[in-house]
């Protein structure tokens, strides 16, 4: 007699703008979140579990980004924000 196993696999589905990622070492969707992508990076794909950084002298203004166009040049971004 063969044993088998069933896997029940659910996706994660998150926004652009969002990744997803595991909250613990299980690596189940049970034990995933949809999280913003940082500074600096942008998503613009839905169901991603990473972002795309933007250019190395670029990043943006905030959390969440999904456009490539969100990228902006860094002096740019820090004059606009006052710094």
């Amino acid at each position: 007699m063969v044993k088998r196993e069933t896997m029940l696999y659910i996706s994660v589905l998150c926004g652009p703008g969002n990744f997803f990622r595991y909250t613990d070492a299980t690596n189940t969707t049970m034990n995933a979140i949809c999280d913003d992508c940082p500074l600096g990076a942008y998503q613009d794909d839905p169901g991603q579990s990473s972002c795309k950084q933007c250019a190395s002298t670029d990043t943006t203004e905030l959390t969440g980004s999904y456009m490539a166009n969100d990228c902006k040049s860094k002096s740019i971004v820090m004059m606009a924000i006052g710094l």
